[in-house]
């Protein structure tokens, strides 16, 4: 079998990214908008759903409520989750992470059981921070492996730094060490999730995502794919008057989701 490609490889119409990578500031209605993605299943691991209609699994209230739960970690939760997406018969093309933050938390706890160790924090040389990062990767490309859209979605982090009685707002994806180059490098698109109002008529906001690269200052934005690339895309559009949504436009972002089958 020969390696060396003799021809270019030919691109669809509109690719989508298998790989989302979604942050901005709390309450922007980031889960609310992915909430209205068809065919999504949200692993949410802080409850961001309870108040919304949606398809989605509660990993804390399920490790209560379970018979089961006082037996697994919110980690177990997510692999028998993969398994019964696995096995069963269902519509769902994409899953959703809900929080990065949580996840990360999540999953030092397991690293540091497989290590025996109270802290991964601790580990000589720095292989605990190794140790998450490949665990965090391994579990997400399982599911992209499995044929599924993975989002994952994250808090932008605010701090301030003062020198000199000089104090500058800082801001970043909330995420430990070099864990954030990783998802970034990860990911096959960074969208930053903000809010714009219409200048025509200001009870219309919409929900966008911007993967413009200069998006702000000290913040990281972008996307591989050609159609998103350097554009703000509105993906939901709410009348904040009626309180209902009056444009749901996923199908920018995967416009597969526009002949797949409802969930």
């Amino acid at each position: 079998m020969d390696l060396i490609p003799k021809n270019k490889n030919k691109l669809g119409d509109k690719l989508e990214p298998n790989r989302l990578f979604v942050f901005g500031q709390s309450k922007v209605g980031k889960t609310t908008a992915l909430a209205n993605l068809p065919n999504n299943l949200i692993i949410d691991f802080e409850e961001g759903t309870k108040y919304l209609e949606s398809y989605a699994i509660n990993v804390n209230k399920y490790l209560k409520e379970s018979e089961n739960g006082s037996l697994m970690t919110p980690i177990g939760v997510v692999r028998n989750v993969f398994k019964e997406l696995k096995a069963g018969e269902h519509n769902f093309r994409t899953v959703t992470f809900d929080t990065a933050d949580y996840l990360e938390l999540y999953m030092g706890h397991e690293v540091e059981r497989q290590n025996g160790v109270d802290d991964y924090r601790d580990m000589e040389y720095g292989k605990g921070y190794a140790a998450l990062r490949d665990a965090i990767i391994k579990m997400l490309d399982t599911f992209t492996d499995a044929g599924f859209n993975v989002v994952v979605i994250a808090h932008r982090k605010k701090s301030i730094i003062g020198e000199s009685g000089k104090e500058i707002n800082v801001q970043d994806v909330d995420l430990t060490g070099k864990l954030k180059n990783f998802m970034f490098g990860w990911a096959d698109a960074i969208g930053y999730m903000h809010r714009i109002v219409d200048e025509q008529n200001p009870n219309l906001v919409s929900t966008a995502l911007n993967f413009k690269s200069d998006v702000m200052e000290a913040l990281e934005a972008g996307c591989r794919i050609p159609h998103l690339a350097n554009r703000s895309v509105p993906i939901i559009t709410m009348d904040i008057e009626k309180n209902k949504i009056v444009n749901n436009n996923w199908k920018e972002i995967f416009p597969s989701i526009a002949t797949a089958k409802a969930a």
